[in-house]
């Protein structure tokens, strides 16, 4: 395996990874918003999106979002544990992700093991952990490029 060439700024346009941030922030102005509620099924602890009766708006704080519930439940296979209800913030890091990690491939084209390279893993996750933090101090408008009116 040759040297990996991660993206910087001065090499890869970024864009990519931030418009996948701007896109569910820009989505979910008007959107119902949900929190996480826990429920006991007979063995089973389960927790599962319930909708308030309020809306995102673009003055809401993006880290908000994320750590709200996404609105639907998935099985956890885990004995005693039921259904989880996912965070925002699990499917927006997933897809910055795939974002980052095709930055990388486009400065190694040639390299077809990099999902298996722990530094490149480790990047990947640094950096849209990064990322997430950054925005989660910023507004939904902010983050979307949305204004008031």
């Amino acid at each position: 395996m040759a040297n990996i060439v991660f993206p910087t700024p001065e090499n890869s346009d970024w864009r990519c990874v931030f418009d996948v941030a701007g896109k569910l922030a820009r989505t979910s102005v008007g959107q119902d918003k949900f929190e996480i509620i826990y429920k006991r099924r007979g063995n089973d602890q389960s927790s599962y999106p319930s909708s308030t009766t309020k809306t995102w708006t673009v003055s809401d704080n993006f880290g908000d979002l994320l750590q709200s519930a996404a609105g639907h439940t998935q099985a956890t296979h885990i004995s005693g544990h039921g259904l989880v209800a996912p965070t925002v913030d699990e499917q927006l890091e997933s897809d910055m992700r795939d974002e980052i990690l095709g930055l990388i491939q486009a400065l190694n084209p040639d390299d077809e093991d990099l999902v298996e390279d722990g530094g490149v893993i480790d990047f990947v996750h640094q950096e849209s952990a990064g990322i997430l933090d950054e925005l989660s101090q910023q507004t939904l408008g902010e983050v979307g490029g949305v204004r008031n009116g």
